[in-house]
């Protein structure tokens, strides 16, 4: 190969890694950028010594380690799009330098399907950063010891593999393997030898850190940290993967490809704009808007833009349970839940106002904000803690953690949680604000957010029902003084629940809670009861109904009768009308 052509086929790489990289960067950030505010949200990465030695207890764990750093700079989606796709071009150009010290040709084909690989793997929000970094290390480990493997150094991979091994766990099998690969397929001297140490020091490190280091499983130790579950159940892709690259001294070998045939020449430039293409398209077919629209309103809701969040959904209607269920509760926090409820969809079963425990692993991570919502500030402690037990420390469970400990006074123990806080990369400025609450009552009650939750905690002590979370409600609104948000709350499960009885009759709990008008879906509920029933309902003073819903009910009733006999056609007519009241949700959901 001539000079002129080496330069052409550089050149031709550079062109195809930076088309790549700018494929990746765009897609992560602006197709999938809610990817990254999952995961920077599902971990946390804490700048100190105990957190550190806190990943050297087992094999794997300083690769999750490395995995948490990474996703700290996921509070950033730019940031993230960037590494991420750094990573994925590095990976590229190593399986290229590895198969061009093997066989003095490109390999671009095995190249760029293993980028396309990552990428594509990537593309699923719950797919671990520490993957693609435990496979960038096991490409750097691959092309060390196959570009030093001469004399003394051939040696070094026999040696330093229980080292690898402790450092980047299950994924230290990957560059085993490729290794193993290699010896059998190029045979480089005392090859056979080389092979049967390294296998024997491999199982040997398995068996020590077994049953006299580290005490785990032998399954975990093998595998850790990888599983199917972080990867985002993609057990075919992530195997794939895996053969790919083990395979790579194999593919060199075997002369798998880009041919340097001079009629395909054509061909050889244009495969791998053409393996970046075929990618794009599966990315874009990969993507769904369901996932990126539920994170952009979990999003706001940890920002508290709660009237951004009903707008949205006004824009881009949803069914998802939870994407409802914070939509829920941002209407509460902004004390319009009875009034503009059933704007949106809700589910009969009242999990879009309490989510069940069908979906145990999401009911952990935000099931406790119904809790904080409506004042039940030790129950959402409770929930914080266990979660924390359960899954470890995340950003938005560790400030839920400071804020309970804060509105109820207990500041040794928030202040534990706020030293923490402090150790992070980007959460320092609101560890601030927190330190200053701290043995500090007065700031505590002036405060906006955590004055307001001290203030409608309940008056009396009563046993929590976890698994009747509605009951708690039913105890909550028999205060003397009980808050607007607990009515709103609790009346607003009596209209999921079809009962405008129960609502009639607990009509007074708004004047207990201070409302100067009944709430819109309240009065239609009460009007459709006094009609249907001929029953009086409680009289209240300064309280009034909003004058057109008795005209707007006898047009409901109107429509109804005009479809009687046709309640497909009466559904489709009162539609247009009155979608989103409560005489609409009782007859027809």
């Amino acid at each position: 190969m001539n000079l002129t052509n080496r330069n052409k086929e550089k050149l031709n790489l550079w062109a195809a890694g930076i088309v790549l990289l700018l494929v990746s960067v765009l897609f992560l950030r602006f197709f999938n950028g809610h990817m990254f505010f999952y995961q920077e949200k599902s971990a946390i990465f804490f700048l100190s010594s105990d957190f550190l030695k806190e990943h050297l207890n087992y094999p794997g764990r300083m690769l999750e380690y490395l995995g948490k750093l990474l996703s700290a700079f996921y509070h950033s989606e730019t940031l993230g799009a960037l590494l991420m796709s750094a990573i994925i071009l590095g990976s590229v150009c190593l399986v290229r330098a590895t198969v061009f010290h093997l066989t003095r040709r490109n390999g671009l084909l095995i190249s760029f399907l293993v980028g396309a690989g990552m990428l594509l793997l990537q593309s699923n929000y719950q797919f671990a950063a520490f993957n693609n970094i435990g496979i960038l290390l096991q490409l750097v480990a691959i092309y060390i010891s196959i570009r030093f493997d001469k004399g003394i150094a051939s040696w070094l991979p026999v040696a330093l593999f229980p080292f690898w091994y402790f450092l980047t766990g299950g994924f230290a099998w990957l560059f085993l393997a490729a290794f193993l690969v290699f010896q059998i397929t190029f045979r480089p001297a005392k090859w056979l030898v080389r092979i049967s140490i390294i296998s024997a020091t491999a199982l040997l490190s398995c068996f020590i850190s077994a049953e006299l280091l580290f005490y785990q499983t032998q399954a975990t130790l093998l595998t850790y940290p990888f599983t199917i579950q972080h990867t985002g159940m993609q057990f075919r892709g992530s195997g794939a993967m895996m053969v790919l690259i083990m395979a790579i001294p194999l593919w060199a070998k075997a002369g798998l490809l880009i041919p340097e045939n001079k009629k395909l020449s054509r061909w050889a430039t244009a495969l791998p704009f053409l393996i970046i293409l075929a990618t794009a398209a599966v990315l874009y077919h990969k993507c769904d808007p369901r996932d990126r629209e539920y994170f952009h309103v979990e999003k706001l809701f940890y920002q508290q833009k709660y009237e951004e969040i009903n707008q949205y959904l006004t824009k881009h209607p949803s069914s998802n349970i939870l994407t409802l269920y914070l939509n829920n509760l941002a209407l509460a926090e902004t004390g319009q839940l009875t009034e503009r409820m059933f704007d949106y969809p809700q589910a009969p079963d009242g999990s879009t106002l309490i989510l069940k425990w069908e979906i145990t692993s999401e009911v952990l991570k935000r099931g406790g904000y119904f809790y904080y919502t409506t004042g039940m500030v030790n129950e959402a402690l409770r929930w914080a803690y266990e979660y924390m037990v359960m899954r470890g420390h995340t950003p938005e469970g560790l400030k839920m953690l400071i804020k309970t400990e804060l509105i109820n006074s207990n500041h040794q123990v928030a202040e534990k949680y706020v030293n923490l806080l402090e150790q992070t990369i980007f959460y320092r400025r609101e560890a601030r604000k927190y330190r200053q609450m701290l043995y500090n009552d007065e700031a505590v009650a002036s405060d906006p957010e955590l004055g307001a939750k001290r203030k409608i905690r309940p008056g009396s002590d009563f046993f929590m029902l976890t698994e009747a979370p509605a009951a708690n409600l039913k105890l909550l609104v028999s205060d003397e003084d009980p808050a607007r948000v607990q009515v709103e709350y609790y009346l607003a499960l009596l209209l999921l629940q079809k009962d405008a009885e129960s609502i009639a009759m607990n009509l007074p709990l708004l004047v207990k809670a201070g409302y100067t008008r009944i709430p819109r879906h309240i009065d239609e509920a009460v009007a459709i009861y006094k009609q249907l029933h001929q029953a009086d309902v409680p009289e209240l003073t300064y309280i009034r109904g909003n004058q057109d819903t008795g005209q707007r009910l006898l047009q409901f009733q109107q429509g109804l009768e005009q479809n009687r006999s046709n309640r497909e056609q009466a559904e489709s007519t009162l539609y247009v009308h009155f979608r989103n009241t409560f005489w609409y949700y009782l007859f027809f959901r």
